[in-house]
């Protein structure tokens, strides 16, 4: 549901958290995101699998923007002009573009704006990727190969959450790829907030979607995962390794390639 746009005071707050009040909504990648990720664009905020650890719908509470799991569109923030630096665009870092919320003709026009001519490739995170393929057609001709990336705490079930499971959506990304058929994407893994999880299954899961590089961090603010070993997550890494994926660790968890690898 858009916001009423005699409500002013909450279009300022919310503006002010998507950067409404600068030259461009395009946000310089900041702390420990996959050093490839240029830019977070946020033309769309919000999310219907109402996640308990999210850490966008605290922001968003905070700037009193009402209610997080109505998603919302601000289809002026299409004016932005992409960067053209070679570097990835976040698309949607403030919510989840191919959630249920999310409307058909807001997804259009934000692929159709990504078609604008720029050496930029888009990652479209997502933890519903079923429906991010359904669209991967509209985006075909894009100049840069799109990434459809998603979220995989762990390889259990997920009671913080109602977004498809973790199985659900490795399946569904899995069988995008080009072991099954011919694609014009590629993917990216966040294992984030990890929870624990079962180690050769995790693993089969991050092989077979073959992703470009994984991002791995530990819940930060709330406490609904279980905690993982140390332990666990060095033999993670050493099997990330050992298949060459590329991998970067957030700031919870940056200490530990040290203390896995000397």
């Amino acid at each position: 549901m858009d916001h009423d746009p005699a409500d002013r005071s909450t279009l300022y707050s919310c503006d002010l958290l998507l950067k409404e009040v600068v030259q461009t909504t395009l946000n310089k990648r900041t702390g420990h995101m996959f050093k490839s990720i240029g830019w977070t664009w946020n033309p769309c905020w919000g999310c219907s699998h109402e996640c308990k650890y999210c850490y966008a719908k605290k922001i968003a509470e905070k700037f009193e923007c009402g209610n997080f799991e109505e998603c919302h569109f601000r289809p002026h923030f299409l004016k932005d002009k992409f960067p053209n630096d070679g570097t990835i665009i976040m698309v949607a870092s403030m919510g989840d573009i191919f959630c249920d919320g999310m409307k058909d003709h807001w997804i259009e026009q934000i692929i159709e704006k990504c078609f604008e001519a720029t050496n930029n490739r888009f990652l479209f995170p997502t933890k519903n990727p079923s429906r991010a393929i359904d669209w991967l057609p509209k985006m075909d001709g894009l100049q840069q190969r799109p990434i459809i990336g998603t979220t995989l705490e762990t390889n259990r079930d997920t009671p913080w959450s109602k977004a498809p499971t973790p199985t659900e959506r490795f399946t569904d990304l899995w069988y995008s790829t080009d072991e099954h058929a011919y694609s014009i994407h590629d993917t990216f893994l966040s294992l984030e907030p990890l929870s624990d999880f079962d180690m050769l299954t995790l693993v089969y899961m991050v092989k077979k979607i073959r992703p470009i590089a994984v991002e791995i961090g530990l819940e930060n603010y709330t406490h609904f995962t279980e905690t993982v070993s140390d332990f666990k997550i060095c033999t993670l890494l050493r099997w990330l390794k050992h298949y060459r994926i590329p991998y970067v660790l957030k700031k919870n968890l940056e200490h530990m390639e040290a203390a896995c690898f000397g």
